[in-house]
């Protein structure tokens, strides 16, 4: 967050420090009974800080965790959900957002992952989550088609013209009751 070029070193681990809470905190304190500030290098505080509170253990089994989501029966927003928590644990194979698309791609569901990775390929994990919501609602929206018309009842019409008020006044086709239909007499609008 502050790594930058802007913070100097020796400024780093107090800023780190200072939004330390709890049994952090406290962790810190103990270790730093015996040490100044000048005397710990970044990367000795980042290293015992990570032993202290992400056991190796508990990495690995996030990270296995991570390698092996599937969307499975989870609505893409769930799956992104559960795929940005665990994805830090995963670093140093989701290192830039082409790495994490790939990854939450391979974890989609075959009946999305095909038809959103088959034209594009998506750089940004962002817009791949938008195309996969979006063919997640068109699929939803057949299938509750096909429902309805196998309980017998006439499917939600969904259907939109894409004629012009001039097209409609000539005599083009209109949305009736369930079917197109030619226009014979004149509209005046």
């Amino acid at each position: 967050m502050f790594w930058g070029n802007r913070v100097r070193r020796s400024n780093k681990i107090k800023l780190a420090t200072f939004l330390l809470h709890g049994s952090a905190k406290d962790w810190w304190t103990i270790r730093n009974e015996c040490r100044s500030y000048k005397v710990c290098p970044m990367g000795r505080f980042t290293k015992g800080f990570k032993e202290k509170f992400y056991p190796r253990l508990i990495l690995d089994t996030k990270r296995k965790d991570f390698l092996s989501l599937k969307q499975g029966d989870m609505i893409i927003t769930e799956y992104e959900r559960k795929f940005m928590k665990i994805a830090k644990y995963a670093m140093s194979y989701v290192v830039d957002e082409k790495e994490k698309s790939k990854h939450f791609k391979e974890g989609l569901r075959t009946t999305i992952r095909m038809p959103v990775t088959s034209s594009t390929n998506w750089l940004t994990i962002s817009r791949l989550v938008e195309a996969a919501m979006r063919v997640e609602s068109t699929l939803a929206k057949e299938k509750k088609s096909s429902k309805e018309k196998r309980l017998g009842k006439e499917p939600m019409q969904t259907k939109v013209a894409s004629y012009s008020v001039h097209q409609v006044s000539r005599g083009g086709p209109i949305w009736d009751k369930g079917k197109w239909t030619i226009e014979q007499k004149r509209m005046k609008f």
